[in-house]
């Protein structure tokens, strides 16, 4: 079963355009080069969806981007990606009226609030990429109440936060953002 898994990731990999993989490439190179040791959770769940809906399966596309170029679009889920626990884990605190509570019930992922540090340290790097949020949570109002309160509101260029799928998602992304899917690099 292992087998079949990687060769099914290679699969998704091999239809990514190269400008995709060029950027998927650089950022992982500079998250290395930063010394982060708590890499962000990144399933092979994330990496096939993601993978059919922002990445341009046409590899013959020729690419302008350099390898040394930064993605235009980095978009974040939340949950399990941003931090933890996933939100409908908390619906005790639901039941009881209880909003969560930023660093209490949910706790950024040491990776996470480094890289966006890191982000936040560096403004003339990263100047040209806009940052997002794309989640399928039925917490909208959490999920907006945490980003507030992390201080994560004003990072997020973009935030697309509602049950449906990410597809839906990533169109509106890429309609509010002028980037085209092949641009946009999805954690």
């Amino acid at each position: 079963q292992g087998k079949l898994k990687r060769r099914h990731e290679i699969d998704i990999i091999n239809r990514m355009s190269m400008n995709s993989l060029r950027s998927l490439l650089q950022f992982f190179l500079g998250l290395i080069l930063c010394q982060h040791t708590n890499p962000f959770v990144f399933n092979s769940w994330k990496l096939k969806n993601s993978a059919s809906i922002i990445m341009d399966a046409n590899i013959n596309r020729k690419s302008t981007t350099s390898l040394l170029s930064t993605p235009s679009l980095i978009v974040f889920d939340l949950d399990n990606t941003l931090w933890e626990p996933e939100l409908y884990k908390l619906r005790k605190l639901e039941r009881s009226g209880i909003q969560p509570i930023a660093g209490q019930d949910v706790k950024l992922f040491p990776a996470a609030e480094s890289i966006i540090q890191s982000i936040r340290s560096s403004p003339d790097q990263w100047s040209n990429t806009q940052f997002a949020v794309a989640s399928r949570t039925k917490s909208v109002e959490w999920a907006n109440d945490l980003l507030r309160q992390f201080e994560l509101d004003e990072f997020f260029h973009h935030i697309e936060i509602f049950p449906g799928d990410k597809k839906s998602h990533f169109r509106n992304l890429k309609e509010k953002s002028g980037v085209e899917f092949t641009d946009m690099l999805f954690f």
